[in-house]
């Protein structure tokens, strides 16, 4: 199983405030998840340099 796969079964759940399956705004993790997952192309892009 790879982690896109995982991901789909396990919905996010914040370690930091608890929110599972949404981006809390009040919270930082979650704030930098959210904005991983709005960038992950650019991320993975900028990696792969």
């Amino acid at each position: 199983m790879n982690l896109e796969e995982y991901n789909e079964e396990k919905p996010w759940q914040c370690p930091k405030c608890g929110a599972k399956g949404e981006f809390s705004d009040d919270c930082a993790l979650c704030r930098m998840e959210e904005d991983y997952e709005e960038n992950k192309e650019l991320y993975q892009a900028m990696g792969e340099l």
